[in-house]
């Protein structure tokens, strides 16, 4: 007989992806902020999403539409199909939004994570983490056409993630340091995005270089290494001029011992890596402080590294 897990509540957190040097094979799992679905049992058999709160009414209450509605229903279809479980049974999603709708933190990642990991656990945990992430990956590019595989991986799984194939889910958990916290501010801009449609056999090999010297960082905890390695010699042109103030910003988390600055996925979010709390704290306050003073609204954030990722709460 399936075992039946009503009113359970389920936390995906938000992630950086690209770390600068990563750029599309890389992303860190934050504690804070993170999504929210609550799952209940009700009448007729089928999936429906019973509420949406936090994300000023962007997000669809349409199944096909929805991230966290397709992968639950992805991570259902799959239940019934391969493991028995009772299918006239109805379900109801109430999603609770705590990432922003387009910040750059992978917020479609995490409504898919915590969606589809809802109706597992209310099934009783039939699915493995790494066994839930091809169904994931389907119900998101479902809806967007489109994945982050890092995200994905990483909201789901915790830690840095780093993906080596996405069309396989090969996906690898890197090493980290302790002590590792990010400041993250999210100015309320329109992004223009100007994404390089091909990019330079110099600026590969660059990267390349960067992406190995980071997991070396990480592993050796070398923090000097990890600050030189998180270099972005991709994006960061084509994206940067949209986001005010970008290189005041930098300099000054610099200044206040920043291990690295950047752009989180294509933003607009932008994050300070820092080695202490301290360092965040002090970097995020700066940052607060040039947007304050031009009136600048925005968002922001300071998180450590969430190492579980999604998870019952």
């Amino acid at each position: 007989m399936t075992k039946i897990l009503t009113g359970i509540k389920v936390s995906a957190p938000a992630t950086v992806a690209n770390l600068n040097c990563g750029t599309d094979s890389l992303a860190i799992a934050l504690k804070s902020p993170a999504d929210e679905i609550i799952i209940y049992k009700f009448g007729p058999a089928g999936i429906r999403i019973r509420s949406i709160s936090g994300d000023k009414k962007k997000l669809s209450t349409k199944i096909a539409e929805n991230t966290a509605g397709l992968a639950a229903l992805s991570v259902w279809r799959f239940l019934v199909e391969k493991h028995g479980v009772d299918s006239d049974i109805g379900i109801e999603l109430e999603i609770r939004k705590k990432i922003p709708v387009d910040s750059g933190l992978g917020s479609n990642e995490a409504l898919a994570v915590a969606g589809g990991m809802a109706v597992n656990e209310f099934f009783g945990g039939l699915l493995t983490k790494r066994e839930l992430l091809p169904l994931l990956a389907a119900a998101e590019y479902g809806v967007l056409g489109a994945v982050s595989l890092p995200c994905l991986a990483a909201s789901l799984l915790g830690s840095c993630m780093l993906v080596r194939d996405a069309d396989s889910c090969d996906i690898h958990r890197i090493t980290l340091p302790r002590g590792l916290y990010f400041a993250m501010i999210c100015p309320q801009v329109n992004m223009i995005e100007q994404i390089p449609a091909q990019v330079s056999i110099q600026a590969a090999i660059k990267q390349a270089g960067n992406l190995a010297a980071l997991i070396l960082g990480f592993n050796n905890t070398d923090f000097n290494l990890i600050s030189r390695a998180m270099e972005d010699s991709i994006m960061e042109h084509h994206i940067s001029g949209s986001i005010p103030y970008f290189e005041e910003l930098k300099t000054v988390v610099k200044n206040y011992g920043a291990l690295s600055f950047g752009i989180a996925d294509k933003g607009p979010t932008l994050f300070a890596f820092c080695n202490s709390s301290v360092k965040a704290e002090e970097s995020l306050s700066a940052m607060e402080s040039i947007y304050s003073s031009n009136k600048i609204k925005y968002n922001a954030w300071f998180s450590a590294v969430n190492m579980e990722g999604a998870e019952l709460s």
